[in-house]
């Protein structure tokens, strides 16, 4: 194929470019869409090392409708590097990954990170079951931090839901928690 020959010595034979016209070459190929480009872009993504341009193709190919599977499939790769899979999940999130597959990651990561930004994920979107799983994370998720992250994107949301959640959880009673502050009672 001429378009996949012409500038992908640059970035695609191991030797990538350092002034930047890799990438230019990348964005080209993303605005033309058709499905032997993505599985071209997705072939050199597999060898690309330098994070800017797997950037790069990674944007590229979340902007073509239908590619959700890939993107979730590099989410939970181990080897790749945390802020990939962290983008790789975002752009699923937009490209209409299904709340079933990425509330399936949520419960069978333990990586806090990944957590972190799925919970991100479900407040971009406008969905009923983000919603639902933002709220099952504040009410049952057993790490603190990411039940206040989960709190606090609920609390931007428009979903009329939020102000009962937050009220549930004001009406719950604090434990109680002793301090050096207590005064020791004389009989």
């Amino acid at each position: 194929v001429a378009w996949a020959a012409r500038g992908a010595g640059a970035y695609a034979g191991g030797g990538e470019a350092a002034d930047g016209g890799g990438g230019q070459a990348i964005f080209r190929r993303r605005q033309r869409g058709l499905p032997e480009k993505v599985a071209y872009l997705k072939g050199v993504y597999g060898r690309l090392k330098d994070e800017e341009l797997k950037e790069k193709v990674l944007f590229s190919i979340s902007q073509m409708k239908g590619e959700g599977k890939w993107l979730l499939d590099l989410a939970v790769n181990p080897a790749e590097s945390i802020e990939m899979r962290k983008k790789a999940l975002f752009w699923a999130g937009q490209n209409g990954a299904s709340m079933e597959d990425l509330t399936s990651i949520y419960a069978k990561t333990s990586d806090q990170e990944i957590k972190e930004q799925l919970i991100f994920v479900y407040s971009q979107r406008s969905d009923k079951e983000a919603m639902d799983k933002m709220i099952d994370i504040v009410r049952n998720e057993p790490n603190k931090e990411l039940k206040k992250k989960a709190l606090f994107w609920l609390s931007q949301s428009q979903d009329p839901r939020d102000a009962q959640v937050l009220s549930d959880i004001l009406a719950q009673p604090l434990p109680h928690r002793p301090t050096n502050l207590e005064i020791p009672q004389h009989t």
